[in-house]
């Protein structure tokens, strides 16, 4: 729980738990500035580009597995009044240990034009067939789509599909 106005510059996580399904079962959400609805929502393996609850050596700009399950998201988080994350055991088995840190600095006021970070899980099983998946719906006059992290399991072997990346807005026509 962080009272700002801040930015989240780093979270890092490590988890021990016998649930094999543990990168799913805990989820992650974030409120900021005393908002009743999560501005983030996601099982945490998948906040981290962990899909399929699998975990596995894995980089890009923004986020970074190393090999001993060291979860690192660089994504800056700015908030004007406050932060709070919560992590919820969705499942039977218990954690055995959960550490982490939140690196974040406090600032003098958020910075003018600065969003704030969102980051929705979604999932389709199975996904309609002959059908486009929906990625992101969203409402607002401005904004920036930075990622998506897709992670696809199928159930033959060979190639997933072919797809094109369609975005639209206000309604317009694909």
């Amino acid at each position: 729980d962080l009272q700002g106005p801040g930015e989240v510059t780093h979270l890092w996580t490590t988890i021990s738990s016998p649930d094999p399904n543990h990168l799913r079962n805990l989820v992650l959400r974030v409120f900021y500035d005393g908002n009743v609805y999560p501005s983030v929502e996601s099982p945490i393996g998948d906040f981290y580009g962990l899909g399929n609850g699998k975990s596995y050596t894995f980089n890009n700009l923004m986020q970074a597995i190393g090999t001993n399950n060291g979860f690192n998201s660089l994504w800056p988080m700015p908030f004007a009044k406050s932060a709070r994350f919560e992590v919820t055991n969705e499942s039977d088995f218990p954690v055995n240990a959960f550490y982490y840190y939140v690196d974040w600095r406090q600032l003098k006021r958020m910075p003018r034009g600065v969003g704030y970070f969102h980051a929705q899980y979604r999932q389709a099983m199975p996904c309609p067939d002959g059908q486009s998946y929906l990625i992101l719906e969203t409402q607002g006059s401005r904004g920036h789509f930075v990622e998506c992290n897709l992670s696809i399991h199928t159930q033959v072997s060979g190639w997933w599909g072919e797809g094109d990346d369609i975005f639209t807005v206000d309604g317009e026509a694909v």
